[in-house]
This record gives structure tokens, C-alpha cells and sequence, in this order.
């Protein structure tokens, strides 16, 4: 069986398969991380990987959607790295090193030249079939396994998601120090008008916005891969957070910050909404998928 063969059989049986290959280029090497070390010195190709992450609307949350499920960066690696052995097996000799997010990649500008998705205005890697609801997973290989040849990079360029960001942080340049998502990370606010983002945002973690109203993300599939619907906490309040906070993603920020979060959009909001958690493997669309939901 052909390398190329084998790769691809290999992606199915992790399932994997929003899967493409780009030419390895150190120039993608961009971001400052110990984690280039792990870059084999001879490699020669970037084995890509969307990893859908779409569980339901929940339309009630106050965390961002990427964030609902289990720890994302725990959930990815066991895949690249199920992935990684069994190409080991296929492949001796050759070397595999897996990443999920802590990364030295421009990982969306390699995906797009791996041909699993298109580049969004709002920056987002956009998959045909999962929209931006995806994670990017890379393998950096020894093996020259066939590149992808991506007839689009770009997306429909309508500009809905720049015109919907509420804080200006999607222009000609993003302006990361505008955008909800990341002001909900910091621990202090250092500009004026960060902390009334943060309030009027209503997430406690993370922002939407910008995927909820692209048009490309209108028939996103739901993720197939049933570990992003176990424990699924789509709310954060005073009550759980202390449960709900360990193996979660935004973890690492400690309670302090969530806390503020939650005490900023409270406040904002006047009193708490009333919340309504979905039933066990139902969620706010009503649609019944495995691992079920819990409010923690």
C-alpha cells in the first residue's frame, strides 16, 4: 500500500478524516514555544487534522462553544497521538510529533495549505463540512507523504462577521486587545473600556459572535467524535464553578477570573437569567446525541 494509502486508512480509523498534507515550511514555524523543539530537524511534511467540536446551540450558555466540553487540548492529543502510533507501526524508522494547539504553527495558514478548510475574515479556519467549529491538530512527519493542492483559500468574504463584532476587533487588522474572547482571558484589564466588553459580552469565557452569524457555518455537521459530549457544562455560576472547573480548558486561568467574569456580566444583566439545563444526552436543540449533557 502506498504511503499516501496508508496515511489516509490510518486518518479513518482515528477518525480523522477532515485530514490534508502541507510541505513542511519553516517560515510556518511563527509562534514563539518550547514546542518547536518537538519539530523533527529532518521534517519534511504537515499531516493536518479539523477536529469538529459542534455539540448543539445552547443557546442559554455563557461560555464560548469551544469550551463546553472536557479539556480540548487532552480530547485532541489522544487522537494525534492514537494517530501518531499507529503511523509509527505503519512507518519505522520515520518520526511523528503530534500538536494540538500549544503549537509553533500558524496552524489555520497550514490547514489552508493542507486543503481542510478555507481562512475566514474573522481568521477562523473554516471546514466545508464542520464550518469554524473546529479544533487544527498537526503531525509534523519525516515522510513527504503528497501534498494538497486547495483550489480555495478563502472564504465568501460577505464581511457579516466583521460587521456583527461588537468591540471593532475584526478590520483590515485584527485587534486582539478589543476582542471579547480574549478579554474574558485577562486577569487585568489595561485599556479603558475592556472590563464594559466583558460585561455587555454576557460570556464568562469566550465569545461567538463572529461564528454565530457566518453564513458558511449555517449547515455545520455535528462533531461524530463522542468525548466532546461527555460532561458538557454549558453554564458557569457561583454555584458550580468550583466542580465544574477542573479538566475544562479555561481551567488554567484559576477561579479568580471566572469569578470576575461571572460578578462583571451579572451585574450588567441586573439579576442571574433563569437557566434550564437540557436533559441527559439531549441538547438545546432537542436533538439526542451520545455521552449526554450536564450542568455540573
Amino acid at each position: 500500500m502506498r504511503p499516501d494509502d496508508l496515511l489516509t486508512a490510518a486518518c479513518r480509523q482515528a477518525g480523522l478524516e477532515e485530514t490534508g498534507v502541507c510541505v513542511y515550511d519553516p517560515v510556518l514555524c511563527c509562534i514563539p514555544t518550547r514546542a518547536l523543539s518537538r519539530v523533527p530537524k529532518n521534517c519534511r511534511s504537515l499531516i493536518v487534522c479539523a477536529i469538529p467540536y459542534y455539540t448543539g446551540a445552547y443557546s442559554y450558555r455563557n461560555i464560548a462553544r469551544y469550551a463546553l466540553s472536557e479539556d480540548y487540548h487532552d480530547l485532541c492529543q489522544k487522537r494525534l497521538q492514537w494517530l501518531c502510533e499507529a503511523l509509527q507501526a505503519a512507518f519505522p524508522g520515520e518520526q511523528f510529533s503530534p500538536f494540538a494547539d500549544i503549537s509553533p504553527f500558524d496552524e489555520v495558514e497550514a490547514a489552508v495549505r493542507a486543503g481542510v478548510g478555507v481562512r475566514g475574515e474573522n481568521g477562523l479556519l473554516i471546514n466545508p463540512r464542520y464550518g469554524s467549529y473546529v479544533f487544527i491538530g498537526e503531525i509534523a512527519s519525516t515522510i513527504a507523504f503528497t501534498p494538497a493542492l486547495p483550489e480555495k483559500k478563502h472564504c465568501l468574504r460577505c464581511g457579516r462577521c466583521r460587521a456583527a463584532c461588537p468591540s471593532g476587533a475584526l478590520g483590515e487588522v485584527f485587534l486582539r486587545e478589543n476582542c471579547r474572547s480574549y478579554l474574558t482571558q485577562l486577569k487585568r484589564f489595561s485599556l479603558s473600556g475592556q472590563q464594559e466588553q466583558v460585561a455587555l459580552g454576557g460570556y464568562v469565557w469566550g465569545c461567538d459572535i463572529c461564528a454565530d452569524v457566518c453564513p458558511m457555518n449555517r449547515n455545520a455537521r455535528y462533531t461524530p467524535l463522542p468525548e466532546f459530549y461527555r460532561n458538557i457544562c454549558a453554564v458557569l455560576t457561583k454555584d458550580n464553578l468550583k466542580r465544574a472547573l477542573p479538566g475544562r480548558a479555561y481551567a488554567y486561568k484559576g477561579r479568580a477570573l471566572l469569578e470576575r467574569n461571572l460578578a462583571l456580566i451579572g451585574r450588567q444583566a441586573g439579576e442571574a437569567p433563569a437557566i434550564t439545563l437540557a436533559k441527559k444526552g439531549e441538547t438545546q436543540d432537542g436533538n439526542h446525541h451520545p455521552g449526554g449533557v450536564s450542568g455540573i
